[in-house]
């Protein structure tokens, strides 16, 4: 597939691998809905990215809710009670599988098809939407469900009279701005004092998700700039690894037929190189001495003279003079020593490395006194004495046992001698 004209410059299978990182990052982030899946065969190969799962689990998993009574999905706890995914798969995919509206299964979103709901709806109650769970078309975990509908029931009037939860979820859905009466920071911290652990970030995806379900949080694309395309194609820096005077090393040699250079490649032959005949040698060669010095196919350390990024093109300089004083070049500038950033960094480092040393010892003075402890046990003998104070125990184990003592009872052990 040639998404770009210098696809040619990279391996397939360099090619193949990022493709199939950005297929996962994207289905991963917009979700994927299994019932349109199962409707458009097209979309059935998008399942297999799916967070979890991959080509043998989504083949099952597509086969296990065809094969259902339904021929659809319709509750995220179906694939966990019906075994169609182990415990730790379900968990880790659940959350990237969109269990939509039925009404949904052309595409829309939620909110249009609740209001189609409601106009086929005579009555127009809400409290009639049996079979489905609207909290399924979120990135809500089954797990963080009852955490969504208390927040639900607080921020919509009159939801203690609603029958079915699912409906006070919907209406939310319909009107977010009714969470701003709530303060969802406090509430976080009031689970956590109950010891519902750390919440916060469950809250923080559910007021996202009643805001926005499945919001495509992706930049769109832009074009890359040269320099950026430069570097993925070639794997270097143009400004930190092939600025002028940067060394590098000039493969596969060739002494051109009109005598005026050599020929040469750098960074794996992704990048056009050559070395002017005048700046291979600090001595002036004729034709038929820079061909005795050029071996065909080799390579010689060179120093960076011009980089043209839009073609892949630079221009070397392999004199020794160069090479040894790259500040005589023309547009040399000498890289910049942070001696504040290095100081700083040895402070780091400084403190890091202190405080490993103090664990470190006093983990071995936990060890020491465990086995102190334990050879002092071993070298008690455990003597036999009929007097009724006598217990055969350390200083330490005796002071446990008086704190619980009254004023004048005395206990009666071995010597620490």
């Amino acid at each position: 597939l040639p998404l770009t004209s210098n696809g040619r410059l990279l391996p397939v299978e360099v090619q193949k691998d990022a493709l199939r990182r950005s297929m996962i990052r994207a289905v991963n982030t917009v979700g994927l809905d299994i019932n349109r899946a199962i409707i458009h065969s097209h979309l059935r190969p998008l399942l297999q990215y799916v967070g979890g799962l991959g080509p043998r689990k989504a083949k099952s998993l597509l086969q296990a809710i065809e094969t259902s009574e339904n021929g659809m999905l319709m509750s995220r706890r179906d694939m966990l009670v019906k075994n169609m995914l182990g415990n730790n798969t379900f968990y880790s995919a659940s959350g990237f599988l969109r269990v939509r509206d039925p009404e949904l299964a052309s595409g829309g979103k939620t909110s249009a098809a609740i209001r189609k709901r409601l106009r086929k709806d005579k009555k127009k109650n809400l409290d009639r939407f049996a079979d489905y769970e609207p909290l399924e078309d979120t990135r809500m975990h089954l797990e963080n469900y009852n955490v969504a509908i208390k927040i639900a029931e607080q921020s919509v009037e009159d939801a203690s009279k609603r029958k079915d939860p699912s409906a006070v979820v919907f209406e939310l859905m319909e009107n977010p701005e009714l969470l701003e009466a709530l303060d969802l920071e406090q509430y976080a911290k009031d689970l956590e004092s109950k010891g519902r652990g750390k919440n916060r970030e469950t809250v923080r995806l559910v007021e996202e998700e009643f805001n926005d379900p499945y919001r495509d949080w992706r930049v769109p694309l832009s074009e890359p700039t040269p320099k950026v395309l430069f570097r993925c194609i070639t794997g270097m820096d143009p400004d930190t690894q092939l600025h002028i005077g940067s060394m590098v090393t000039a493969e596969k040699l060739r002494v051109i037929d009109s005598g005026s250079g050599v020929a040469c490649a750098v960074a794996n032959g992704r990048i056009r190189g050559f070395i002017h005949k005048m700046e291979f040698s600090d001595q002036r060669l004729t034709d038929e001495e820079l061909v005795e010095r050029v071996t065909p196919g080799g390579s010689v350390m060179c120093r960076v003279q011009e980089l043209t990024v839009e073609e892949y093109k630079i221009k070397l300089s392999c004199r020794a003079s160069v090479l040894n004083n790259p500040a005589s070049m023309s547009g040399f500038q000498d890289p910049v020593f942070y001696d504040e950033y290095c100081k700083r960094y040895d402070e780091i480092r400084d403190e890091k490395f202190l405080a490993r040393e103090k664990a470190l010892e006093k983990q071995k003075s936990l060890q020491r006194d465990k086995m102190l402890v334990q050879i002092r046990k071993e070298s008690l003998a455990s003597r036999s004495t009929r007097h009724p104070f006598w217990k055969d125990v350390t200083a330490d184990e005796a002071e446990r046992l008086m704190e619980p003592a009254q004023i004048g009872e005395v206990i009666i052990r071995p010597g620490s001698t």
